[in-house]
């Protein structure tokens, strides 16, 4: 087995280790802060959160996605590496901090909270920034073991600090929730870099290898586009089409499928996403042949873990999305809309290919011409037929996922696995069957 591809597994695994115990330790902490904190505080805390990440997503611009694109020429000696971090690093903290400096002086901010949390709120963005663009950096070398266990620490530090400032003061505040976020982060940040430095002194003083940062650019502009076509398809813009026909009863369900879905495809990126960006990085300059093994195998564990989502949806879908007593249009509307939310998984080995062999203007070419056709369907198609408008969209991410295919195997004369495990699958729907009777 090619040593690269156990690194990928071993990858793999870690990375499940830390998304599920991550996960699982975070949902269990909110769940008890919204229970003993009042209602307007969690409010205002989860605004704070929201800025926060999503602060730290837009202004990443690309980078989690065209980093890998040279990944190989960047680490061949220190000048290459130390140049190449910096040009992908530098846009996204010039940005945070023309950011942070406009709203700062517009007093937006006091509207909410006052000048002290501010500052802690954007220290907290750019360490989180700074986290994640490590991380990155650090799965890219297989470093996995590393950020996972460093995760994990740093959630449970997290999670001591706020416990341990409820018990001493007898209260929770945005301080004590923000202030150990800041801490986290920031201590998270001084260990990946501590690794990525000691990485960056092991590497050769050789020549400076020559890196197009143009062509990298507007790769990662391409890259920000496409991230953010995808976020027409999320449950933030699809679920208000169903407001426009269906009862709240349907539109808490749909609510419940975009939140289950998207919990379903952040463990799945995480798990397989950032381990298929290294995989391919590492192996841009190797054979055709070796691309197309790695690229097979892939989908093949990626599309076992989704076949056992959907063994398990199909079997116990009426008891866990609680679709007695509706309507039948509005039953058939909702599994459209599950279908629809749940396919973005099966983008993932593609996009990874497209992004690390620089021809992410597909990706974004098609996500512009989905964008189009999704505009026109809620302009004019929305208001008359939500079951003709799933249709639609539905039609639009099969003719998206068929054209990548197609360009993909034209390019590279890839395909992916759609084979599901004899074993694997009946162990699934044998547990499910069970699930749906003694639950």
């Amino acid at each position: 087995m090619h040593i690269l591809y156990q690194s990928f597994i071993r990858s793999i695994w870690w990375n499940t280790f830390e998304s599920v115990i991550y996960n699982a330790i975070l949902i269990t902490h909110q769940w008890v802060l919204f229970r003993i904190i009042p209602r307007a505080t969690y409010g205002l805390m989860g605004l704070l959160f929201s800025y926060i990440y999503l602060t730290a997503a837009l202004t990443n611009i690309g980078f989690d996605y065209s980093i890998g694109s040279y990944w190989q020429d960047a680490t061949k000696n220190k000048s290459s590496f130390a140049s190449y971090i910096w040009h992908a690093m530098l846009p996204t903290y010039l940005l945070i901090i023309l950011l942070a400096g406009v709203l700062f002086y517009s007093g937006l901010h006091t509207t909410y909270i006052d000048t002290n949390l501010y500052l802690i709120v954007v220290g907290i963005i750019a360490g989180e920034s700074l986290k994640k663009s490590g991380k990155i950096i650090l799965q890219l070398m297989f470093k996995n073991r590393i950020t996972a266990v460093v995760d994990v620490l740093s959630i449970i530090g997290y999670i001591s600090m706020v416990w341990g400032a409820y018990w001493h003061y007898q209260e929770i505040t945005l301080c004590t929730v923000f202030v150990p976020l800041l801490i986290a982060a920031w201590a998270s940040v001084v260990i990946f870099y501590q690794i990525i430095i000691r990485h960056y002194f092991s590497l050769p003083a050789s020549v400076h290898t020559k890196i197009p940062y143009g062509t990298i650019a507007k790769q990662r502009a391409y890259s920000f586009l496409n991230t953010m076509m995808h976020q027409l398809f999320s449950g933030n813009i699809l679920t208000p089409l169903f407001a426009i026909h269906l009862d709240l009863a349907s539109i808490g369900i749909i609510k419940l499928i975009s939140q289950s879905c998207q919990s379903v495809g952040t463990v799945i990126h995480n798990i397989f996403g950032l381990t298929a960006h290294a995989l391919f990085a590492n192996a841009k300059h190797m054979n055709l042949t070796t691309k197309q093994q790695f690229f097979y195998a892939l989908t093949y564990k990626i599309h076992q873990i989704l076949y056992a989502f959907i063994i398990f949806g199909i079997i116990n879908y009426q008891k866990l999305i609680g679709t007695q007593g509706l309507p039948h249009a509005n039953v058939l509307a909702i599994a459209l809309y599950l279908v629809i939310m749940f396919s973005e998984n099966f983008f993932i080995p593609y996009e990874k290919v497209f992004l690390t062999e620089e021809k992410s203007h597909y990706l974004a070419s098609i996500q512009v011409a989905t964008w189009i056709g999704l505009f026109f369907t809620i302009r004019y198609i929305a208001t008359q037929s939500i079951f003709i408008s799933l249709c639609i969209v539905l039609l639009l991410r099969i003719l998206s996922y068929g054209l990548l295919s197609l360009i993909a195997l034209r390019a590279w004369n890839i395909r992916p696995s759609w084979q599901i495990q004899p074993l694997f699958g009946l162990a699934v729907t044998v547990g499910s069957v069970l699930f749906f009777l003694w639950w």
